[in-house]
């Protein structure tokens, strides 16, 4: 590893060389909260003022085009899927609908024939459909126990 000549754990230091060295992280965690709170102060104005969908949109636009300008390949794919020109997903969108017209078509082969459907066809959906239609123009609610 580089620089693992120059580490020194905390139990091999002096008393006052860890206070030294805590004294430093104490600052430096308390710089770190503060510039947090600032920028939440900032952002929480920006939220506030109404305007900021728009504002936001285009410096995130602005943002990702000179990214993907400057050879972010993550920027661009972000763009490129945003407006839809994303190859594998126009290809996995054509595989998905020729797929469902395959288990269709495997469906349809299921079925039997129109001409012994009509063998088949004893009238009992016809009176059960004239049945309902004299439930319904009864205007009843009709309850079956």
């Amino acid at each position: 590893m580089a620089n693992e000549q120059n580490l020194v754990p905390n139990d091999k230091r002096t008393p006052s060389e860890r206070r030294a060295n805590a004294r430093k992280a104490g600052i430096a965690s308390g710089k770190s909260r503060r510039n947090r709170k600032t920028l939440k102060e900032e952002l929480l104005l920006i939220l506030e003022s109404g305007d900021y969908q728009k504002k936001m949109c285009t410096a995130l636009v602005k943002g990702a085009l000179k990214a993907a300008a400057t050879g972010d390949v993550k920027a661009f794919n972000a763009i490129r899927d945003t407006i839809g020109e994303n190859v594998k997903d126009q290809h996995a969108a054509e595989y998905d609908k020729r797929r469902l017209d395959i288990e269709l078509l495997k469906v349809e082969a299921q079925l039997p024939d129109k001409e012994s459907d009509a063998e088949l066809n004893d009238g009992f959906l016809e009176a059960l459909n004239a049945q309902a239609g004299d439930v319904w123009a009864d205007g009843d609610d009709h309850v079956v126990e």
